[in-house]
């Protein structure tokens, strides 16, 4: 768990994506290759000034937080900072796929039903942005 700074706003997004591609070619399947990519943002503001960092080694995200925590000057005000006060309140909602890790399941096995809409098999998160379509429930449909 991270120790987010006191009297800072600071904000941590972690982003772990899994990626199919599928060549079709006359509906037989002629190429399938998956990869998987990890990276984080971590920014941290005073009320004066905005501090950003980018890694792609999630495991040093304390470290990143850490480090752009000690450039900002700490203001115990930063809840009352008009642009901090703008910000939307989310609460995160944990969404677990219980057949266990669904990047094992192979591509003909996974039950999506319209691969080329679909190019990587991943459920959203909370705090993802996605198209109205795949919110809610028509997406876990497709799987």
């Amino acid at each position: 768990m991270l120790k987010f700074p006191r009297d800072l706003y600071s904000d941590v997004r972690v982003e772990d994506v899994a990626e199919t591609t599928l060549v079709l070619e006359d509906g037989e399947l002629k190429q399938c290759t998956e990869s998987r990519r990890r990276g984080a943002f971590v920014r941290v503001y005073d009320g004066k000034r905005w501090y950003n960092s980018a890694t792609t080694e999630p495991d040093r995200l304390q470290q990143e937080l850490d480090t752009l925590a000690a450039m900002a000057e700490p203001n115990p005000a930063i809840g009352d900072d008009p642009v901090v006060h703008r910000f939307e309140v989310n609460r995160d909602c944990v969404l677990r796929w219980q057949a266990g890790d669904l990047r094992a399941v192979p591509v003909e096995q996974s039950g999506i039903v319209n691969l080329t809409r679909y190019r990587t098999r991943s459920i959203p998160a909370a705090g993802a942005l996605v198209k109205p379509e795949d919110q809610g429930e028509e997406q876990l449909s497709l799987l």
